[in-house]
């Protein structure tokens, strides 16, 4: 074999070895029973958009996020790390997060108007396990 070869092993073997501890590593996701509020039950068949999304405690960038739409609701949703929206930002970079739902008329994510429809959870801690079920209620509208 040749010398470059020879060099080239220990870090093949460093490699292999940090690939296999990345899949023993429990993936971290969030279960998110979404429903309506009954006294918003009147836009319940309504097209409009719905972000899904968990953002640190101290952040407003989202470290995992969906998106669907209103006449959808109620249905599961699974976040989970590979939902980021910047690569580096990932549910498995923070321990604990706060989920939301927004849902918008307009379509946009980046701003709150006047009919817009919210939730918001109580934060979740993964420290306490990997893998987290909530239930979230749409019960706000922006007035």
């Amino acid at each position: 074999m040749k010398l470059a070869h020879w060099l080239m092993l220990p870090l093949l073997m460093a490699v292999t070895l940090n690939i296999y501890a990345d899949s023993q590593v429990e993936k971290r996701s969030i279960s998110i029973d979404l429903v309506l509020d009954q006294s918003l039950r009147q836009y319940a068949d309504k097209p409009w958009v719905v972000y899904v999304f968990a953002k640190p405690l101290d952040s407003k960038v989202p470290v995992a996020s969906k998106k669907l739409t209103l006449n959808q609701v109620p249905m599961r949703v699974l976040l989970e790390e590979k939902n980021f929206l910047l690569e580096n930002l990932t549910l498995a970079s923070v321990d604990k997060v706060t989920v939301a739902a927004k849902v918008t008329r307009h379509g946009s994510p980046h701003k709150t108007v006047v009919g817009d429809l919210l939730a918001k959870s109580l934060p979740i801690d993964f420290t306490e396990g990997a893998n987290q079920t909530i239930r979230l209620v749409i019960d706000k509208e922006v007035d």
